[in-house]
């Protein structure tokens, strides 16, 4: 044998051990008789004695082997191999000092020589055995079966399942190129059986990691191959009060895998959430109330793997929330508008909702409890002077029957609220009525409602071929509250009020609308109305460039998969705004769109400017406000790369956005009222070319509304803003954002109750993610018991009015010179 090199440098001292498979051994009684394996000590080839004790047993590769002979390299030896045919029967160990041994196969290091002994061949091993014990870990990364760039792969290795002392260091870093490929070529050499753990890092896919692992048997190099899986686990349940009702806009976060999402409950007190794990902790947070934590876990929490919408919705619909939900509601299924997550049936929302994830789990969390302090609502209705059944329906979606009450008594929690009353039948023909009132905790709020009388339009709505009745066709009366939906009879019922002139619309989605109606009701009426079956052929469209859309006019046009659709598009909520689902549409006629037959997206052909330019939404989730675009609100294409025009994505808004803001009063846990405004938000990006917005990100064109599954921009530095205030009795525009020329003017007087007064400095202003920042002083009169300046004022470094209605910062400085 010759020497040993390791980092091209000669070891000394070191010994080798010839091994045998065990099996072999014993059936060899030639090995055996020359000494070999017995535990003595055999002669060399010279007949001297150059070798260390024989015997014993080793595992390598999970095989049982024998030491027969252990010997210095540079010696010569015989006997010990019966010939080169069997040498896959043997490995040659290197035993190095403080350090690992290393293993050879004997067919892998040794060279066959000729000999003149009956031409038998001879095992002649003539060999540089390198020392090199390093592991090797390498393997392609996928997701959602494509090679994945740029994940962050992370080993871990335990110290303790290191096999020697030559390495301190025990995580090791690579990134996978563009073919999904990583390698590790250096790891330190580990013990048998050793676990090397994995961490994968692509934030593009989750903010947490995924993690996976591969074992250590013997083998130096390592092909490990990784499909990355985006599993999650949903979560569901509900914030009640004692007595059942929904508690609406509480607080709900989950927290764990060093990640946090929170969602606020639906106005039936449901709350939808994801986790990566179930080592999660839900908070539930509510004005005036300690946080509540509960953990994820057994009884509700139900694993699998690649649960699907059906089962997703059985799993959930097995709690309790949603059997006393039902049972309060008189609801046969709960929708995905209930919970807060979609339109429709849950199934409908299911592969928008979990794009890309794999559900293994839902956690369904028992009903939370807040002792909420409540008021209530007293109302007297009256119709001709009488008690009357009506349906009344409250902005927090309950919905009950008032059953001809003298008294009809609803508890609620403190806030403003509308309800709206309607026929319960027709015998009680009034005009639908909409009131708003404001509930104090502990007090009663007393309401007498005298109905109008009405009219009735009736009528019933078939197709114009066959004179068949239709059902599901929507009767609507422009920009009105009063609407109709017929049943398998094709009739409608509107009671309107009398002597006004009305704009009457009737649709189906299986039909082309009517042309516009007027009627001005001096009497009951019967109006029959025909609608003409939409070609079979057409495609069905349900979104543009991804929004939902209400199409009530569709005709071929000048091409095979051109088509002139007249509707409504439909605008959902973001990071940013809460469209108010009463005034959440725009509507379009007559805009060429092409689609090809059996799709349901359509892509518009040219730009679309909408009718209605305006919507009602609430900013940042606190500021009830409403979004005008300049020169109106349109649907605007994107050039991509090559310099074309493309409608795959669009964004709707205006390079401009006014948000303008009402009067707090309506919002009860606002902390300040603000006088009627105009807020003014200009970004710098959007004014640069289609080009540059598509190398920046699709989503940067607009800043109000993006296309699906692209990303809402938060306030950054390219955009600014500025609120203009219109003072009482004056036309003079006061401008946060604008410096003030005299001290009268450098204030904006703020009542806060009724002794305090909040004087926000104009110039000082400043609006971001988190909300509407305010600096200057509080007014406070002559406070009995209370040590304050002579002013009066206490001046504020900051008060920022954040998303959950408090003062999350506010500092006082006092002194001489500066009150």
């Amino acid at each position: 044998m010759q020497n040993v090199l390791y980092n091209s440098t000669y070891v000394y001292n070191s010994t080798i051990d010839v091994l045998i498979k065990e099996d072999v051994y014993n059936k060899s009684p030639y090995i055996r008789s020359a000494g070999f394996g017995a535990g003595g000590a055999p002669t060399d080839f010279y007949g001297a004695n150059n070798f260390g004790a024989s015997g014993g047993k080793v595992i390598y590769n999970g095989q049982s082997y024998i030491v027969l002979v252990n010997f210095k390299a540079g010696f010569i030896y015989k006997k010990l191999f019966q010939n080169s045919v069997n040498a896959e029967n043997y490995v040659i160990r290197l035993n190095v000092p403080n350090m690992p041994p290393a293993y050879y196969p004997l067919n892998s290091v040794f060279n066959a020589a000729n000999a003149t002994d009956n031409s038998r061949s001879l095992v002649r091993v003539t060999k540089w055995l390198p020392y090199d014990l390093n592991t090797k870990v390498s393997g392609v990364i996928k997701y959602l079966g494509a090679p994945r760039r740029d994940v962050k792969v992370e080993v871990v290795i335990r110290k303790e399942d290191l096999a020697g002392s030559d390495s301190s260091t025990t995580r090791f870093t690579a990134t996978t190129d563009g073919d999904g490929v990583y390698s590790f070529n250096k790891l330190p050499p580990l013990k048998f059986g050793s676990t090397i753990s994995m961490v994968l890092t692509d934030k593009t896919i989750r903010p947490v990691a995924f993690t996976d692992a591969v074992k250590f048997n013997d083998s130096l190099t390592i092909n490990k191959n990784i499909d990355l899986v985006n599993r999650i686990y949903s979560i569901m349940g509900r914030v009640v009060d004692k007595t059942g009702l929904p508690v609406i806009n509480a607080l709900v976060t989950v927290e764990g895998d060093s990640t946090s999402q929170q969602v606020r409950t639906t106005a039936e007190g449901f709350y939808a959430l994801k986790a990566y794990s179930t080592n999660n902790k839900i908070t539930y947070t509510l004005d005036g109330f300690t946080p509540v934590e509960k953990s994820m876990g057994a009884p509700g929490l139900t694993t699998s793997y690649a649960l699907n919408a059906s089962q997703w919705k059985g799993l959930f619909m097995q709690g309790n929330s949603i059997y006393f939900y039902k049972k309060q509601r008189s609801v046969d299924e709960v929708t995905a508008d209930v919970l807060g997550i979609g339109t429709g049936t849950m199934e409908s929302v299911f592969d928008i909702y979990f794009k890309d994830e794999v559900l293994v789990g839902i956690q369904r969390m028992d009903d939370m409890v807040f002792d909420v302090q409540k008021g209530k609502v007293n109302m007297v209705i009256r119709f001709g002077g009488k008690t009357v059944n009506a349906n009344l329906t409250l902005s927090t979606g309950l919905s009950l029957s008032t059953k001809n009450a003298e008294t009809f008594t609803i508890p609620l929690e403190k806030g403003h609220y509308t309800v709206q009353l309607d026929p319960f039948d027709e015998d009680a023909a009034f005009v639908p009525f909409t009131a708003e009132f404001d509930i104090t905790a502990n007090n009663t709020t007393s309401i007498a409602i005298a109905l109008t009388a009405g009219v009735r339009l009736r009528g019933t709505v078939s197709n114009s071929i066959t004179n068949k009745p239709i059902d599901s066709a929507l009767v609507t009366v422009k920009d009105m509250p009063f609407e109709s939906l017929t049943k398998a009879d094709g009739k409608y019922l509107i009671i309107l009020p009398k002597l006004q002139e009305f704009e009457f619309e009737f649709t189906n989605r299986r039909y082309n609308a009517s042309d516009t109606s007027y009627y001005t009701p001096t009497a009951d009426k019967t109006v029959d109305y025909k609608l003409e079956l939409r070609d079979s052929t057409l495609p069905y469209i349900e979104t543009i460039a991804g929004f939902p859309v209400n199409v009530t006019k569709q005709v071929k046009g000048g091409s095979a998969s051109s088509y002139l659709i007249s509707g409504k598009l439909f605008v959902d909520k973001n990071g940013i705004f809460s469209p108010d689902s009463s005034n959440n549409s725009l509507t379009f006629r007559n805009i060429s769109v092409n689609v090809t037959s059996g799709a349901k997206n359509a892509l518009p052909s040219a730009d679309i400017n909408f009718e209605e330019g305006s919507l009602t939404t609430t900013a940042f989730g606190f500021a009830p406000i409403e979004i005008e675009g300049f020169p109106q609100i349109q649907m605007k294409g994107l050039k991509n790369s090559s310099g074309n025009v493309t409608y795959d994505h669009c964004v709707i808004g205006g390079g401009e956005i006014t948000l303008k803001l009402s009067e707090a009063k309506s919002v009860a846990s606002l902390p300040i009222k603000l006088t009627d405004a105009t807020l003014k938000i200009n970004d710098s990006s959007l004014n640069k070319e289609d080009d540059e917005r598509a190398k920046r990100g699709v989503g940067r064109f607009n800043y109000v509304y993006t296309a699906p599954d692209y990303k809402i921009n938060a306030l950054n530095e390219d955009q600014s803003f500025s609120m203009e205030f219109e003072e009482p009795g004056t036309t003079v525009t006061k401008n946060i954002g604008g410096k003030a020329a005299t001290v009268d003017e450098k204030y904006l007087a703020v009542p806060l109750g009724v002794i305090t007064t909040l004087y926000v400095e104009k110039s000082e202003a400043s609006l971001d993610k988190d909300g509407l920042a305010l600096n200057g002083y509080l007014q406070f009169p002559k406070l009995v018991g209370a040590k304050m300046p002579d002013s009066g004022k206490v001046v504020i470094d900051k008060f920022l009015i954040g998303e959950n209605f408090s003062i999350t910062e506010l500092t006082f400085k006092v002194s001489k010179k500066k009150p």
